[in-house]
């Protein structure tokens, strides 16, 4: 089923450093586990830019570290989930400084004065498989990969190893749940005009 299409709403994609639109034409910008990838000052210069009066930015992401809740096993796939994540810092951006910090950082650097930081809990139900995809689509797995494809196998290998001897014989059913912190920030452009 398709979203109804109405005629005051336009999406458009585009670099969050130059954004392809007027000043002040914009009112709603979004930025979607994707704003600690950007030149934050940068980006910030574009919102002010962009933003019409009362426009709005929303700005969501997941923070590190993550945890597992798998009842009795959760302590100790959290700690497997963590050693991988740390095993893999050395392949992390500076910019996942951001995530690290709970996106400190840039909700300070939000040119509003009208700004809220909200946090909340998402859990994510999984089985191995998707665990493993999970883990494969960390940036930093990728960027391990690309410069070493047999290190970054084996990584996952082991990881898979080490997940299965520690459910044993509920490796194939369990119903692990990631828990992600969530940090949502808010703003709006109070000013009377642009």
């Amino acid at each position: 089923m398709r979203a109804k299409h109405l005629d005051n709403i336009t999406y458009i994609v585009g670099p969050a450093e130059t954004l392809p639109v007027d000043d002040g034409s914009v009112s709603l910008l979004t930025a979607f586990v994707s704003a600690h990838w950007f030149d934050l000052p940068a980006f910030m210069h574009e919102v002010e830019r962009v933003l019409q009066p009362r426009g709005c930015l929303v700005i969501y992401s997941y923070m590190y570290p993550f945890d597992i809740e798998c009842g009795v096993f959760s302590e100790k796939l959290t700690q497997i989930l963590w050693k991988v994540i740390e095993d893999l810092r050395p392949y992390e951006s500076h910019k996942m400084n951001h995530v690290r910090e709970d996106y400190t950082a840039m909700y300070e650097a939000i040119p509003f004065a009208d700004k809220k930081r909200l946090e909340s809990v998402r859990l994510i139900p999984l089985k191995l498989p998707e665990l493993m995809g999970f883990i494969g689509s960390f940036a930093e797995y990728q960027a391990l990969k690309a410069e070493d494809p047999l290190t970054a196998q084996a990584l996952m290998e082991e990881t898979e190893k080490r997940v299965k001897e520690t459910l044993g014989d509920a490796a194939a059913s369990a119903e692990m749940k990631i828990v992600l912190k969530i940090v949502l920030l808010l703003t709006c452009n109070n000013s009377q005009s642009s």
